[in-house]
């Protein structure tokens, strides 16, 4: 009986052993396969990240081609804009000065009719003239930045 016993625990054994070696080889099996599914993952992404990479690189550069082309644009109105307004070296300033009092007076009229045909209390004309006189100031600097401009 004691043969059987042991017998019967042997072939216990060897199924547990059986059993524990196919559990060890399955899980190794899962690992591998694992590894196997990530590594191609891997790669896809891998692929696709190059190719996003060259396509934001295209991207970029007809962005930087079109940046250039508009700053060109901006340059030329520029240059037309200082020419239809006739900022050159050989402007004078004091000519500049009397057509922007004249526009500024052109304006005043639009928003205030009769604002010019009124006369205005001393204290009134004083700053008004105070404030023309910044105007023209600003006017005058103004236009030696972009004579200077220009010029360069």
């Amino acid at each position: 009986m004691a043969t059987k016993k042991a017998a019967k625990k042997e072939i216990k054994t060897e199924k547990l052993s059986d059993i524990a070696k196919d559990l060890y080889l399955a899980n190794l099996g899962m690992y591998d396969k694992i590894y196997e599914t990530l590594e191609e993952k891997v790669e896809e992404i891998s692929d696709k990240r190059d190719g996003l990479f060259k396509e934001l690189v295209k991207r970029g550069e007809q962005v930087h081609k079109s940046a250039e082309k508009r700053i060109k644009d901006a340059q030329k109105d520029a240059g037309r804009f200082i020419r239809d307004f006739g900022f050159t070296k050989e402007m004078k300033l004091e000519d500049r000065i009397k057509e922007l009092r004249s526009n500024f007076s052109s304006v005043r009229e639009k928003l205030v009719p009769g604002a010019s045909r009124k006369k205005a209390p001393s204290k009134t004309k004083a700053k008004a003239k105070t404030r023309a006189k910044a105007a023209a100031s600003k006017a005058t600097n103004a236009a030696k930045q972009a004579a200077a401009e220009v010029a360069s």
